[in-house]
């Protein structure tokens, strides 16, 4: 497998998901089940609680790692070895409210996870990134693969204005379309209205209830011009 789809495979991974486990060093290796949203390189945000024990175990140490299972692929029904999964190595990370890239992680977590608003201003919770530092991605049986943390955390080509303009577009103005797309893929709404969450030039995730899904684009997004001409192309219309 040539490098460059080999970082876009595990990235889409870990994209298509929205939760996995998190390891912490204590007493004993703790692993912890917690949801993530992402930054603008496409790495794990968390939001996690001050008296949880894997929060405890960051004063011990904050290197961490994330274990993401690709339960979509419907392997496990048969050996759940033969799922893809990736590990994530590096630094976990508590943002201060100093900086600058804090506000834009936080409305996309809230925008997944609306909840945790909540948790955040009322409660005993704080914001955390991981910085990616290296990567462990196993396609399956006998295919695993190392990345780096640079090879895996890639900037997205459209500044957090423009994320928000167009996702604030599409969420208040093309309701319909975003209905078809999940139609579209067959994706259960169970009565819910979905709504994207965020976006890179691949793809984009929308989020029905409490279920995050990951749609890609046909082609690569790279400014406002391209976005709006997938989304377009996509809904099946021609303005």
């Amino acid at each position: 497998m040539k490098h460059a789809e080999l970082i876009k495979q595990s990235r889409e991974l870990m994209l298509r998901s929205y939760y996995g486990t998190l390891a912490t060093q204590g007493v004993y290796p703790f692993a912890s089940l917690v949801r993530y949203s992402v930054d603008a390189k496409g790495q794990p945000v968390l939001m996690l609680s001050r008296i949880a024990e894997h929060t405890k175990n960051l004063k011990n140490s904050n290197k961490v790692s994330l274990l993401v299972l690709d339960i979509h692929e419907n392997k496990h029904e048969n050996n759940i070895q033969e799922c893809a999964r990736i590990t994530l190595m590096g630094t976990l990370e508590m943002f201060s409210a100093e900086n600058p890239e804090r506000e834009e992680c936080l409305q996309t977590h809230y925008a997944f996870f609306p909840e945790t608003r909540d948790y955040f201003e009322k409660l005993d919770f704080d914001l955390y990134r991981l910085r990616i530092e290296e990567c462990r991605y196993v396609g399956g049986f006998a295919a695993a693969h190392n990345l780096s943390g640079a090879d895996f955390a890639q900037a997205n080509p459209l500044e957090w204005s423009a994320r928000k303009t167009i996702l604030g577009h599409m969420n208040g103005d093309h309701q319909d379309a975003i209905v078809h797309y999940c139609n579209s893929l067959s994706l259960e709404m169970s009565g819910f209205d979905p709504e994207i969450v965020w976006m890179d030039r691949f793809g984009f995730q929308v989020r029905i209830g409490q279920r995050i899904e990951r749609i890609l684009f046909s082609k690569e997004v790279l400014d406002r011009t391209s976005a709006r001409e997938a989304f377009v192309e996509m809904a099946g219309t021609h303005e």
